[in-house]
C-alpha cells in the first residue's frame, strides 16, 4: 500500500468508478491526535468512487487504525481499534440535500476537489468511542470495584447468618470478608510508592 493523494478530483474517480487503497499519515491528522493519548499509526483506507442511476456521486470502503486514549475508570492509557464503515453521498447545496433519499448518509460538498486526508480523517473522528474502558479484569479500578462489590456481598451474607444462627462466612467459605480488599488495596499503595520512589 501506498501513501494516498491529499486531494482528489471526484468526477474523474467516480466516473472511472475507480478504487483508492493506501494510508494516511498519523503525522498528518492533527485533529485526530489531538482528541487522542496518542495516534502513531498511520490510517488504512480502501475508497470506492461511483455515479448512481442520478448521476450523484458515492464514497463507499472503510477506514481502520489503533490509537490509545485514557482508561475512564482507571486513567490509564489503554489501546483502541478504530474502524469505519463508508458510505455518503456528495451533494453540492443545501436544495441537493433535502432531495437526497432518507436512508442515504450526505456529505455536504460544493466543489469536484475533495480534500481525502481531512475526510478520512472525520470518519476516524466520528469511530472515536465516548468513554474507552478497559475490561475490568485489565483495569485495577475495576479490580477495586469488584473487590468492593465482592466484600459487600459477604458482609451481607455474614449479617443474614449472625441472624440465621450460622457461622460467619460459612455460605462462601471465607472468615474475613474484606481480607480480599485489603489485599488489593495494600498492592495499589505498594505500586503508587514504588512509581513514586522511581522518579
Amino acid at each position: 500500500m501506498r501513501e494516498l493523494p491529499r486531494f482528489v478530483t471526484l468526477s474523474r474517480l467516480a466516473d472511472a468508478k475507480e478504487t483508492l487503497s493506501g494510508w494516511v499519515p498519523a503525522a498528518k491528522m492533527a485533529r485526530l491526535r489531538s482528541a487522542v493519548t496518542r495516534a502513531e499509526r498511520p490510517v488504512r483506507a480502501r475508497i470506492l468512487f461511483f455515479r448512481d442511476d442520478t448521476t450523484a456521486i458515492h464514497l463507499r470502503g472503510e477506514c481502520d487504525t489503533e490509537v490509545e486514549m485514557q482508561c475512564q475508570r482507571c486513567l490509564s492509557a489503554m489501546p483502541v481499534a478504530l474502524r469505519s464503515e463508508v458510505s455518503v453521498v456528495v451533494v453540492r447545496d443545501e436544495a441537493a440535500l433535502r432531495r437526497l433519499r432518507a436512508e442515504a448518509e450526505p456529505l455536504l460538498h460544493a466543489g469536484d476537489r475533495l480534500n481525502l486526508f481531512a475526510f478520512v480523517e472525520d470518519e476516524m473522528l466520528l469511530s472515536l468511542p465516548p468513554a474507552p474502558m478497559h475490561p475490568p479484569e485489565y483495569c485495577a479500578a475495576g479490580r477495586l470495584s469488584a473487590a468492593y462489590a465482592t466484600a459487600g456481598a459477604q458482609a451481607a451474607d455474614d449479617a443474614a447468618a449472625r441472624r440465621a444462627g450460622r457461622p460467619r462466612g460459612e455460605r462462601r467459605g471465607q472468615q474475613q470478608p474484606f481480607a480480599d480488599l485489603k489485599e488489593l488495596l495494600d498492592t495499589e499503595k505498594q505500586n503508587t510508592r514504588n512509581n513514586l520512589e522511581r522518579r
